[in-house]
């Protein structure tokens, strides 16, 4: 069995034991009985028993040793043995790519254990050597396109687990599906907040999904939360206080009408305070608990931020330089607290997991922000400030599509570089596309993935992972569209491409009858032609100066003896040369020209 794996490559689960039939026969076949090994606990017992009237004397035979039945009239031969059914070899599942960017990330205490430098992403791989890639990549990792499959969200708990009528903790949830709020029944009952019931039966029993009529109060302001808006309504304490803060700006035209406009963006931020899940939002996010929260977010945003740079005065105009000429000051200043209202939104939509609770939380904030503005805003400022926002949102909307939070699992350990790294490979750009520090936590990876609903093209499972990554060195037995190599056989050169059919399938240009010398590149699939040697050697120049960075003494008899008429290539690039169809014509018409003489002169002969 354990020659069988090694040999199939493929665990004990999967192996195929071939010719099991004959291999027991052969040993075992003895006048129309097939004798099994002795079992263990049998004895060497004499025992004798009678079966159709026939003697059946085990002693002889060496004990226990039942018979298989056969047909009195047709003795067994090898011929006529029932074939054993064999096991379907599994495989391989033709899939698209995975992107990139969806391969989880390896940590330890909160690290990313990614063993591998800018270097070994940046480099060419093949069987002949690698070297440094000249340029950027066509295609963005994060960017979804038909060679890749659809990108599968990170599932995230959306509903909090605090009633949202009662405030105390919630065992057996009664969830929004629209929203993060979870209720207790009873309290939901006595409430009557909840609008209709999920049939879902694939959901807990414990936790029934609903929507709730408190998703319909975040798209309204009712009268007990509205605020005191217009010139007559707003306190003049409250007027006095915004007005002193900005009287630097006191002369512009619209420095009485945007002053009230910030007042009551403050009101709205208190407003926004006291609703759902706004004590979220009121205070700057605590980096030191969440570490990472500045590796995404530029431009960290929250309401008490806002109200003190409003109290404050603290918002101010551009420069002269980067002022819009259509808005004056006091415009500015509004635009200004308006797009930090939403960034505080743009944050959590684009930190937290879309579906999350606290994506969530952000979205009922957003949705009760809107209907403030719509109310109270939204018609009141000028043109150049709607303009303005609306950039800024679309902007916003363009951030959030690029960034996300990748897949993460836990290593048991840190990487201390004796462990051996093994590296996905991408078989068509021939580079690294992600590193694990061990095959072990590459498993895990793995998993992760196939766990996640991405196809792999294998029947996974923990049992034949471990065999998966060894066989997918095979770009023939690829997981997840990639190769899995170890680093240092990647290095060395230690591996195989893809079939060379494969490799040529670009079609190649049409080249001038001028061409006497082609340039073959079979990394990037291009060919390109040259009508001299000259003209073929200082290309050659550029390349071994540019992509190798190294000196070049401009010798066109070496390129000529070891390039033209040897076989030696340059990063995967062989210069050769080719007869032109002119070449190819003139032996042909030096032929003809030979022959029409012969045939004068024969004729000549004759006439003579």
């Amino acid at each position: 069995m354990k020659e069988e794996c090694i040999v199939q490559n493929v665990g004990v689960e999967e192996v195929v034991m071939k010719n099991l039939y004959e291999l027991c026969s052969a040993k075992n076949l003895t006048k129309g009985s097939l004798v099994p090994t002795k079992p263990r606990g049998s004895g060497n017992t004499k025992k004798k028993g009678t079966k159709r009237g026939r003697s059946v004397d085990n002693e002889e035979a060496g004990g226990y040793k039942p018979r298989l039945s056969i047909s009195r009239s047709k003795s067994l031969d090898m011929d006529d043995q029932p074939q054993t059914k064999k096991k379907k070899v599994n495989e391989l599942k033709p899939v698209k790519k995975i992107l990139p960017s969806e391969f989880p990330q390896e940590m330890f205490e909160g690290k990313d254990l990614d063993p591998s430098t800018p270097e070994d992403m940046n480099g060419i791989y093949t069987p002949d050597g690698h070297f440094p890639a000249e340029g950027d990549d066509e295609t963005s990792p994060l960017v979804e396109g038909d060679q890749y499959q659809k990108r599968i969200p990170i599932p995230a708990d959306g509903n909090f687990y605090l009633c949202a009528v009662c405030g105390l903790e919630v065992e057996e949830r009664v969830c929004c599906k629209k929203c993060p709020r979870s209720y207790h029944k009873k309290c939901l009952e006595k409430s009557q907040l909840a609008a209709s019931t999920s049939n879902d039966t694939s959901a807990e029993a414990s936790e029934k999904k609903m929507a709730c009529k408190r998703c319909e109060d975040d798209l309204q302001v009712y009268p007990d939360e509205d605020i005191n808006a217009g010139v007559n309504n707003i306190p003049n304490d409250e007027k006095e206080k915004v007005q002193k803060a900005y009287k630097e700006w006191g002369e512009e035209g619209s420095f009485t009408f945007n002053s009230l406009i910030l007042c009551e963006l403050l009101q709205i931020l208190s407003k926004l305070s006291e609703y759902d899940y706004g004590e979220l939002f009121i205070a700057p996010v605590d980096t030191n608990m969440i570490t990472d929260y500045l590796k995404t977010i530029r431009t960290p945003m929250d309401y008490g931020t806002i109200i003190s740079k409003l109290e404050k005065g603290e918002y101010s105009p551009p420069s002269s330089e980067e002022k819009d000429g259509e808005m004056d000051a006091m415009e500015e200043i509004v635009l200004y607290a308006l797009k930090d209202i939403l960034q505080v939104y743009h944050n959590c939509l684009m930190y937290n997991p879309k579906g999350g609770m606290y994506h969530r939380a952000g979205e009922v904030q957003a949705r009760k922000w809107n209907a403030y503005y719509s109310k109270h805003i939204a018609d009141r400022i000028s043109p150049s400030i709607a303009a303005g926002l609306t950039k800024f949102e679309k902007s916003c909307e363009i951030e959030r599509q690029s960034v996300f939070k990748p897949r993460q699992f836990n290593a048991k350990t840190g990487f201390n570089g004796s462990s051996r790294a093994l590296a996905v490979f991408d078989p068509d750009t021939k580079k690294i596309v992600k590193m694990y520090t061990s095959k072990a936590t590459a498993r895990a990876a793995v998993l992760l993935l196939h766990n996640s609903g991405y196809e792999s093209g294998w029947d996974l499972k923990n049992s034949n992972a471990k065999s998966r990554i060894d066989s997918a060195k095979d770009p023939e037995k690829t997981l997840f569209g990639y190769q899995w190599i170890p680093i240092d056989e990647l290095k060395g050169g230690d591996f195989k491409l893809k079939k060379k059919d494969e490799e040529e399938a670009a079609v190649k240009p049409m080249l001038s009858k001028d061409v006497v010398i082609l340039k073959d590149d079979t990394l990037t699939k291009k060919v390109q032609g040259f009508v001299s040697e000259e003209e073929a050697f200082a290309d050659w120049s550029m390349e071994m100066k540019g992509s190798l960075n190294i000196n070049v003494d401009d010798n066109l008899s070496d390129f000529i003896k070891q390039y033209l008429d040897g076989d030696k290539t340059i990063n995967g690039i062989s210069y050769r040369r080719v007869e032109s169809e002119k070449t190819k014509d003139e032996p042909m018409a030096e032929n003809n020209d030979k022959g029409e003489e012969m045939g004068h002169k024969s004729k000549e002969s004759l006439d003579v």
